[in-house]
C-alpha cells in the first residue's frame, strides 16, 4: 500500500520554500534532502543558483547535500538516495537533466520516494520532468546538448505538466510565441508558475499556491 504523496513543483525555490515548509508534516530542521544538480552541469558560467539554493536550504536547517545522478545506475542511485527525506531537484537544462534520468533509472526510484511518503520538491527543470512527458517543453538550443534525443517521456510523477517562470519578461518571447502554440496544438494539461507560485500535491489533489515573501535570486537559464 502506497502512502499519500506529497509533491512541490516550483519556478524559484528561493521564493516559495519558507512557505512550502509550513505545509510539512515535520519541522524542517535536520531533515535529510538531496540537492540534484545534475541539469546545471552544461550550463556556463558560475551556477549561482545553484549555490545560492543550496545554501538557502542550509540556512533553514536542512541537512542537505549536492548529488548528481550523471554516470550513474539505478542501484547506485537508490543506494545513495535510499535514507533521504526529501529529493529537490533544481534547473538547469531540461534536456540534458531528461536523458540523465532515464540512463540512471531515477524515474523508478522517484517515484518509489513519493509512493513511501517522502516529499519531491522540483525547481524550474525539475519541475518540468515531474510531468507524463516533455514533447511540448520542446526547445532547439536545449537539444543542443543532447543530440539525437528522441525519447520525451517524464516521470509522470504528475499528470499535468509545469511551465515555470511564467510572467518572467526574460521568457515571454519564447512562451509566447512557440512554446503555448505547441502546447495549445497538443491538447496537454498545463499549469503555469509564476516565480513566487508553486503547486502543492497531497495524495489525489492539488492546489497552486503563492508565496508571501520574495527574495532576489540570480536568473536561472530557460529551460
Amino acid at each position: 500500500m502506497t502512502a499519500p504523496k506529497t509533491i512541490f513543483l516550483t519556478s524559484s525555490i528561493i521564493d516559495t520554500l519558507p512557505d512550502i515548509v509550513t505545509h510539512f508534516e515535520r519541522p524542517a530542521k535536520g531533515l535529510s534532502l538531496a540537492f540534484i544538480s545534475t541539469a546545471s552541469e552544461v550550463e556556463g558560467g558560475m551556477r549561482s543558483w545553484i549555490y545560492d539554493d543550496l545554501s538557502f536550504f542550509h540556512n533553514l536547517g536542512f541537512f542537505a547535500f549536492q548529488y548528481t545522478i550523471t554516470d550513474k545506475n539505478e542501484s547506485q542511485v537508490r543506494e545513495d538516495l535510499k535514507l533521504v527525506d526529501i529529493i529537490f531537484v533544481a534547473g538547469g537544462n531540461v534536456f540534458y537533466l531528461l536523458d540523465k534520468i532515464h540512463k540512471s533509472g531515477f524515474s523508478t526510484i522517484a517515484r518509489e520516494h513519493v509512493n513511501q511518503g517522502k516529499i519531491y520538491i522540483g525547481e524550474s527543470s525539475g519541475s518540468l520532468v515531474a510531468a507524463p512527458d516533455l514533447t511540448i517543453a520542446h526547445r532547439e538550443e536545449a537539444l543542443e546538448k543532447v543530440p539525437g534525443m528522441t525519447d520525451f517521456t517524464g516521470m509522470g510523477l504528475v499528470d499535468f505538466t509545469v511551465f515555470p517562470h511564467w510572467g518572467s519578461l526574460k521568457n515571454k518571447d519564447f512562451y509566447l510565441a512557440h512554446r503555448m502554440v505547441k502546447s495549445y496544438e497538443m491538447g496537454h494539461k498545463i499549469i503555469l508558475l509564476t516565480d513566487k507560485q508553486y503547486v502543492f500535491v497531497k495524495g489525489d489533489w492539488i492546489k497552486i499556491l503563492e508565496a508571501p515573501q520574495k527574495s532576489p535570486q540570480p536568473e536561472q537559464p530557460l529551460i
